[in-house]
C-alpha cells in the first residue's frame, strides 16, 4: 500500500520567528554591520499613503550609537523569547545570554557575550520618536519609545555577561501591543543568519 502523502500545507514549514511589523516596515534597526563612529542619531521625512511622517532616533555614543547590524537578530531572538514565555501581559520575561546566542545560531564561548551586551544596551537605550508612523488598533499613531523599556541582568566581577548570567527584560509596550494583535512579520531566521558577516 502506497503511504500516504503529506497534504500540501504540511510540506511548508511554520514559520517560528517573528519581528514586530511596525519595525520590520519602518526599518529602526539598521541593517550596515558597522556604522560611522559617533553616528548616534538619524532623523527622516517622507510621505507614506499621502501623508507625512517623521521617523527619529536618539541614541548614545557611549554603547555603540544607533541600533544596527546584530540588533536585529537580537530583537528576534527577544520576541521568540517573549512568545516562548506565554507573551506575558506587561512584556517581562528573563532569559540567559546562552539562550540568545543560540537562538542566533551564534558561537557560545565568548566573545559574542561581551557584543550581545553592547547591543542590549543599544536596544535599551535608544530612543525612537515617529510622528503618524506607527499602526496599532487599525489606526496611525505618534509614539515615543525603546525597545526595550527595562533590563535588567546578573554579570561576573568585571562587569560581563557569561553563561551564568540572568536577563530580565521588558519590552515596550508598543512591541508587546503589536504582538498580541498579531502584529507581526514572517522571518527566515535561518535565511538571515546565512547572510551574517563577521564583526
Amino acid at each position: 500500500m502506497a503511504s500516504k502523502r503529506p497534504a500540501p500545507k504540511d510540506l511548508v514549514p511554520k514559520a517560528k520567528h517573528f519581528d514586530e511589523a511596525n519595525v520590520a516596515r519602518l526599518g529602526l534597526i539598521s541593517i550596515q554591520e558597522r556604522i560611522p563612529e559617533g553616528y548616534s542619531s538619524w532623523e527622516e521625512e517622507f510621505e507614506f499613503l499621502g501623508k507625512p511622517v517623521k521617523l527619529a532616533c536618539y541614541a548614545s555614543d557611549k554603547v555603540g550609537g544607533v541600533p544596527h547590524g546584530l540588533d536585529n537578530e537580537v530583537s528576534l531572538a527577544l520576541i521568540a523569547l517573549y512568545f516562548n514565555a506565554g507573551s506575558p501581559e506587561d512584556g517581562t520575561f528573563t532569559a540567559t545570554p546562552y539562550q540568545i546566542l543560540k537562538l542566533m545560531g551564534l558561537d557560545t564561548s565568548g566573545y559574542y557575550y561581551q557584543a550581545l551586551k553592547e547591543s542590549l544596551l543599544r536596544l535599551t537605550t535608544a530612543t525612537y520618536v515617529l510622528s503618524e508612523a506607527w499602526r496599532s488598533d487599525g489606526r496611525w499613531q505618534s509614539v515615543t519609545f525603546r525597545y526595550i523599556e527595562k533590563l535588567e541582568y546578573t554579570s561576573s566581577q568585571d562587569g560581563r555577561l557569561d553563561r551564568s548570567s540572568v536577563l530580565r527584560i521588558t519590552l515596550a509596550k508598543e512591541i508587546v501591543r503589536s504582538l498580541k494583535q498579531n502584529y507581526v512579520k514572517p522571518i527566515d531566521i535561518e535565511f538571515m543568519a546565512s547572510l551574517r558577516r563577521p564583526l
